[in-house]
């Protein structure tokens, strides 16, 4: 009997641990240890360069149609109204340990989320597949193929299926791209579309894109990075289609400690993160 049990256990666990097995995935890159040095070094305002997960956080996991994973970054705070899907910008990746949470992602999506929390809005920060995890990561054009269409629909998918209240979408510089590709699918249960420091300069995807709902655009006034420099954010907004649009503008921020469009820069409103995010959630539906 005893041999009858572990033989059906064995057949019932079957699938799920092929499935694990049959995963794309390739090694994670995490260029923190590259950067951060250098940044905590110029630091002189003490401004925040990353957060860690946080008490409250989860890490889930969707899995794709194209056999790979997705991570998210959960936190859902008891009084959430409605939740932010937030799409990091550079090569999209997290920094993240060995078992699974977050660590030291630098960049504005990643250090920025808890400004979110009071504000009454739950957080779920998505990661590169599990097959862009290198150093290369997710290109502009990835983050409009079809591939990466198939990888968000699981995701979004998941979340809705673990929040059921207003979810909007977030995408910072290259997660602009993302958010783009998401509103494409009209079918998805997103109420709205913000675009911060968006990459309009290496893809016309932000722009062609034909939007359902509720554009909104947060720009720094002093963002020079030549893919989202604020000289062209009126035009930009003049050109997407939408039913409505509306742009808002932070002015400067602290030290730069970096290049025009890197993690530190006015680009990715180093120091006035805060204020950022006040912006978003006073645009949202």
């Amino acid at each position: 009997m005893g041999k009858h049990f572990l033989g059906v256990l064995a057949l019932t666990l079957l699938p799920v641990l092929t499935q694990a097995q049959s995963l794309i995935t390739v090694p994670r890159y995490d260029d923190a240890d590259e950067y951060l040095p250098e940044a905590e070094k110029k630091n002189v305002d003490g401004v925040r360069l990353f957060l860690k997960q946080q008490p409250g956080e989860e890490t889930w996991t969707a899995i794709s149609e194209r056999r790979v994973s997705v991570k998210v970054i959960a936190h859902i705070p008891e009084a959430a109204k409605a939740g932010v899907i937030v799409f990091p910008g550079g090569s999209g990746q997290l920094s993240m340990t060995a078992d699974d949470r977050l660590d030291r992602s630098f960049n504005f999506s990643g250090r920025s989320r808890s400004y979110y929390w009071p504000l009454g809005l739950a957080t779920f920060l998505v990661d590169a597949p599990s097959d862009h995890l290198d150093k290369t990561g997710m290109t502009a054009k990835f983050r409009a193929s079809p591939e990466f269409t198939t990888d968000m629909r699981a995701v979004i998918s998941m979340i809705r299926q673990k929040f059921d209240k207003p979810l909007h979408a977030v995408g910072h510089s290259n997660g602009a791209i993302a958010v783009a590709t998401v509103a494409a699918m009209q079918d998805l249960p997103i109420s709205s579309y913000t675009l911060m420091g968006p990459n309009y300069g290496s893809t016309d995807t932000v722009a062609n894109t034909s939007y359902t709902k509720p554009v909104f655009i947060v720009e720094n006034t002093e963002d020079t990075c030549k893919l989202s420099s604020a000289s062209g954010i009126d035009a930009l907004s003049k050109s997407i289609n939408a039913p409505s649009m509306k742009v808002s503008w932070i002015n400067g921020g602290k030290n730069i400690l970096g290049g025009p469009c890197g993690p530190f820069s006015r680009h990715s409103f180093i120091g006035v993160e805060d204020l950022a995010i006040q912006a978003v959630a006073a645009s949202l539906p």
